[in-house]
């Protein structure tokens, strides 16, 4: 299928986009061949520039197949076309909430299998290792000695400092009508070190775990409790908690049952974590943990909220989060929008203090209030001297085409203009971005639906520059010429068979029927 390559005005003084490790943003690295289909898929890119690829696929024998395959530091395919079936065991479950990769101390990579290899009536995990090169490094280590259970989920993930894993994950306990929280380490060999139970709560309450590194040999392990966060410190070597009972890190409640989708924890400052979150009011907060289990910022357990405005119709998302050492502060990227039209969004930028403080009463506009186009799948990271790199998705409500956009926003609030990493205007999803790659580098990868499903894509984006642009330049409303599109947003030389958009220089749209 033809592609349509984007043309964009770039400034001089910002980013250069570079792709297939070609400098090309117009050639986006193809990672699964067309008709391959997937569930789910997870990213994780090592200290060496190797990026690691799991995909959840359909299978006819087994249930689900899970591949890996391997991008080097020049995006070239380490498996071959398809990557490699690693496991192809009986399944009859599968579920999202899991984490799949964790890298090693030396870039290698434990990968996560869920299948029911063990026992058709129950679900396990199985832990394999390999090397950047393909390699198994471990046979593979069944969880909990191999013992499942009909419900088990939410796998999380975190190498040790002796090239060991630690791994939670909740699973429910039928015949007690419990839901539990289960801790396991493995030895770098893969054999188990210790295995225990921390906590227990009534049926479907689905406590999904979390683990993030502290000081030494220590883990925070977070969970969820109904509407609250808790939260313990584990001795990784021995398995023995720090405090009799768990502290409350969050209260606040969530936006939606489903937990995973609206909780994100990762690492933070002086070896904390960082909760992004959306609470039972729908508006998005930030919760620090420091590495005591004291909570950082205000000190509330409910949280930093971002959208600070009197107005009850508006929501907010969770903030993507990027901590900046060069001022030591946090860097917040979300959405408003109307509770009751979805399609009227502002996007924000905010920067806190370790106080709480914020820089921004309300927030710095990004993009202005408009009903043309719906952001999604916010992603920040740190470039240095207090500027952060943004990326998104742009949907355009009219010609039903999305935009992979990257832009940076320096220690002053002002927004750069956006550069596009995809090539194409096709509909996307599942935008990942990975850590920097040094330098500023990063590399983006996501769904993008081709006539016969997704395929995924990858592109390394350059920020040659941090210097920002003003924002009402960088969101001034673009310049057209008159010009036809399809329906799935195809250029056409005129009107065309079928339904035909024009856009017009006004920036006005028709649709026309021929």
């Amino acid at each position: 299928m033809k592609r349509i390559v984007l043309i964009v005005a770039l400034v001089t003084f910002y980013l250069n986009g570079r792709a297939d490790w070609n400098f090309d943003s117009s050639n986006n690295v193809l990672v699964t061949p067309t008709g391959l289909s997937y569930y789910d898929k997870e990213l994780t890119t090592n200290k060496n520039g190797y990026t690691y690829v799991l995909l959840a696929c359909p299978s006819p024998e087994c249930g689900i197949a899970y591949r890996l395959q391997i991008m080097d530091k020049d995006g070239n395919k380490k498996l071959g076309r398809g990557g490699k079936v690693i496991s192809s065991e009986k399944n009859r479950t599968w579920t999202t909430w899991n984490q799949y990769l964790q890298k090693d101390n030396y870039g290698n990579v434990f990968v996560a299998i869920q299948d029911a290899r063990y026992d058709a009536g129950n679900v396990n995990y199985t832990i394999l290792k390999f090397s950047e090169d393909g390699e198994s490094l471990w046979k593979g280590t069944a969880l909990n000695d191999g013992i499942g259970h009909p419900i088990e989920a939410g796998l999380s993930m975190l190498d040790t400092p002796d090239n060991g894993l630690l791994c939670a994950y909740s699973f429910t306990d039928i015949e007690a009508a419990k839901d539990c929280l289960h801790l396991e380490k493995l030895n770098k060999d893969g054999s188990i070190a210790w295995k225990k139970e921390i906590f227990q709560t009534t049926s479907s309450a689905n406590p999904f775990p979390f683990v993030e590194k502290t000081n030494g040999d220590r883990a925070l392990v977070l969970w969820v409790d109904k509407g609250n966060i808790n939260a313990n410190i584990i001795d990784c070597n021995t398995g023995d908690l720090l405090y009799d009972e768990p502290k409350v890190v969050y209260a606040n409640g969530f936006a939606s049952p489903k937990v995973m989708e609206v909780v994100e924890v990762m690492s933070g400052p002086d070896n904390g974590a960082i909760i992004s979150v959306v609470d039972g009011n729908q508006q998005g907060r930030l919760v620090y943990v420091k590495n005591d289990l004291s909570i950082g910022l205000d000190g509330d357990m409910k949280g930093i909220l971002l959208e600070q405005s009197d107005d009850t119709a508006l929501s907010s998302t969770s903030p993507a989060v990027a901590y900046n050492a060069f001022d030591n502060t946090f860097s917040c990227f979300y959405k408003s929008f109307d509770k009751n039209n979805k399609y009227s969004q502002t996007i924000y930028y905010q920067k806190l203090d370790m106080n709480g403080e914020i820089k921004w009463k309300g927030g710095k506009t990004l993009i202005p209030l408009q009903t043309d186009d719906q952001y999604s799948f916010f992603k920040i990271r740190n470039i240095g001297d207090g500027a952060s790199a943004l990326f998104y998705l742009k949907y355009n409500n009219a010609t039903n085409t999305v935009k992979g956009l990257s832009a940076t926003v320096d220690n002053d609030g002002n927004m750069s203009e956006p550069n596009v990493f995809a090539a194409t205007d096709k509909i996307k999803t599942g935008l990942w971005v990975s850590e920097s790659l040094g330098d500023n580098k990063f590399i983006t990868a996501w769904d993008e639906k081709l006539s016969d499903g997704y395929t995924l894509f990858m592109q390394e984006v350059d920020f040659a520059s941090t210097s920002g642009m003003e924002v009402s330049t960088a969101c001034a409303k673009p310049v057209y010429s008159d010009a036809y599109y399809s329906i799935d947003g195809t250029k056409r030389n005129g009107i065309e068979k079928g339904i035909n958009i024009l856009r017009r220089a006004d920036g006005s749209i028709v649709k026309i029927a021929k």
